[in-house]
């Protein structure tokens, strides 16, 4: 007994020697990622629209819209369905030099101009979003200002009127649901290639953007998409973020963070930490080229990026492969389950810095959000079970539950978005806040999921695509780069937590699947995009490139993970798994707690949750 006592400290020493010396290793990196990259400045930029003054009229137009990604700049001029800001067709193109802000552009002269089609070479000064210099044509020069618009009053884009009243209404009914139909066949595509389904809806909503049917046919893409109708769409896709990430904090299983021993935990950090600390690394080279605003956020957020695990598509991935009827699934669920509290936490952390002004900033917007997270914790919780349970007595609980609900998360979105951080992590945090009793989370689910995943989710993911230009990574540098944010993504996340099941004695075989498992991004990758996007943090080009990853990183999973673990091999350790089970006295009707690499149970798990169901084609939709 006394050895087995000293074999097992001896054990929890070498964990955290493990775990203290990722933390360390991944804290020395990340500082000095800081500390060199603090040095770089991002190259100034130039306002989205700009009013064009000077003879560079008769070539430019009198507005152009900015696409710039770091040094690399584009002009644009709008688009014929005159909406404000919205993209027609490139102008001029070149680079901005970092430190004089210099800028050298080539292009020819808008169609419809009085120099329509001639060649045309500008260089300018860029400065506070300003910009000017001369405009060179057959060996004339002619002066070129460009002054940013301020007001939409002082806007003179296009020759058509907004769209307005029911014409409106009934191009967004259009637009909507050319999106569904989209969405469904793509999705069921790409289930029938044995693909979850979600992807084929992210991949729908690239496809009627502008990198496919914009360059096909750029009539229809204008005529189903004007600005006005984008940001009616924008909206509703806001909408559907929120009850996604509400979603999927209600389907968190909290009992799989509980008592699920240290290597687990261990596990799931080494595979946080060590993407983190790459991405990070990785930002200093990026940053020079396709940075924006600080580099503090910008690397914070490149961190966050190459650390998350898309929680849902993983379990769809166990549920269509098998393996969630595997001791290795219910450890890969939940690694990704703590992963998943750990990143959100952290990306909160990361939205905080890139929103605040100062370090007191700082700390006033994460003294609030503790706050917040006490307040829902402590005072919410309790108040929503209290109340669920009054409704059920009175018999008033299908009626009052789900609009009383929605309000909490509408409110929490509000919170969260008044103190300094997304609107998502409120949604997010109600929904692992509720009561779990199986009456309140069937009444929430039977109602929301279906409008979600069938309606919100696509037009979500369509207003993604309409900001998706993959025309914008035509140099071979910018391929590298894209290939460069991959195989680190790779490395990090699938090679982290591939080494972490190695140090916690795993086999080759189920340490490459656990690495392939947590590599798996997918929707989760695309909302925190979607949320550095916003901030201004992730350039247009970076945006597409961070969206190619998560595709190619979520798609490799399937294809790899039948080379690793074959069909025969998933179903031998699926058999002897429920035998285990139904030995264990006293489990009910032979469902016994998995058992954890350290001795601890799992709780019982027969299924990765109902909204992965909805997600990817299993369920009801």
């Amino acid at each position: 007994m006394g050895r087995r006592a000293r074999e097992r400290d001896l054990r929890w020493q070498r964990l955290a020697a493990v775990y203290a010396a990722t933390f360390l290793l991944g804290s020395a990196g990340l500082a000095v990622a800081l500390s060199v990259g603090s040095g770089i400045d991002a190259a100034p930029q130039l306002a989205p629209v700009s009013a064009v003054e000077g003879d560079a009229v008769d070539c430019l137009g009198t507005e152009v819209v900015t696409i710039q990604s770091g040094v690399h700049l584009e002009l644009h001029r709008p688009s014929d369905s005159g909406a404000n800001g919205l993209v027609g067709d490139r102008v001029l193109r070149g680079r901005v030099q970092r430190s004089s802000g210099s800028a050298t552009m080539t292009g020819h002269c808008l169609d419809g101009s009085t120099l329509a089609g001639l060649p045309v070479t500008a260089n300018m000064t860029v400065r506070r979003g300003a910009a000017s210099g001369t405009i060179e044509i057959d060996g004339e020069r002619l002066e070129l200002t460009l002054r940013p618009v301020t007001s939409v009053l002082e806007q003179n884009t296009g020759t058509k009127a907004p769209l307005q009243g029911g014409t409106l209404v009934a191009r967004t009914f259009l637009a909507v649901a050319v999106i569904l139909v989209a969405a469904r066949l793509v999705g069921v595509m790409f289930r029938r290639v044995r693909l979850t389904r979600v992807m084929g809806e992210i991949v729908a909503g690239i496809v009627l953007g502008p990198s496919l049917l914009g360059a096909v046919w750029p009539a229809a893409n204008q005529y189903l998409f004007p600005a006005t109708v984008t940001a009616l769409l924008d909206i509703v896709g806001q909408f559907g973020l929120v009850f996604f990430m509400f979603l999927v904090g209600l389907e968190l299983n909290r009992r799989l963070v509980r008592g699920i021993g240290h290597r687990v935990v261990l596990m799931s950090h080494v595979s946080i930490i060590v993407p983190f600390t790459i991405g990070a690394a990785l930002a200093v080279a990026l940053y020079p080229q396709l940075g924006s605003g600080g580099f503090v956020g910008f690397a914070l957020f490149m961190g966050a990026a190459m650390a998350i695990t898309a929680f849902p598509v993983l379990a769809r991935i166990l549920k269509d492969t098998g393996l969630d009827r595997t001791r290795l699934g219910a450890l890969a669920l939940t690694c990704a389950a703590v992963d998943d509290l750990t990143a959100w936490c952290i990306l909160a952390a990361v939205v905080a810095v890139v929103n605040a002004s100062g370090a007191t900033d700082v700390v006033r917007t994460l003294v609030l959000t503790a706050g917040f997270v006490g307040l829902m914790g402590f005072v919410v919780r309790p108040l929503l079970l209290r109340g669920a349970t009054a409704l059920r007595r009175r018999g008033e609980l299908d009626q009052a539950l789900v609009p009383s609900v929605l309000v909490c998360l509408l409110l929490s979105a509000w919170a969260t978005e008044m103190i300094g951080i997304h609107s998502i992590f409120g949604a997010f945090l109600l929904g692992v806040v509720m009561p779990r009793p199986p009456w309140v989370r069937r009444a929430i689910q039977t109602r929301l999921e279906d409008v979600t995943v069938v309606f919100l989710l696509p037009v979500f993911f369509a207003v993604v695509g309409l900001s998706i230009r993959v025309s914008l990574l035509d140099e071979a540098e910018l391929w590298l780069f894209t290939g460069a944010i991959i195989a680190a993504a790779c490395v990090g996340k699938l090679g982290g937590s591939m080494f972490a099941a190695r140090i916690l004695g795993y086999p080759w075989r189920q340490s490459t699947a656990i690495g392939l498992l947590m590599n798996t991004r997918g929707l989760t990758e695309i909302v925190i995009l979607t949320v550095g996007q916003r901030l201004g943090v992730v350039s247009p080009a970076l945006f597409v490139m961070l969206v190619l990853m998560a595709l190619v990183t979520t798609l490799m999973a399937t294809p790899l993970l039948s080379v690793v673990y074959p069909e025969p091999l998933i179903r031998a350790e699926a058999a002897a798994h429920a035998a285990e089970r139904a030995l264990v006295n006293g489990s009910p009707n032979g469902e016994a707690p998995a058992p954890t690499p350290d001795g601890g149970h799992l709780p019982p798990q027969s299924s990765p949750g109902d909204l992965a169901d909805q997600l990817t084609g299993n369920g009801r939709t």
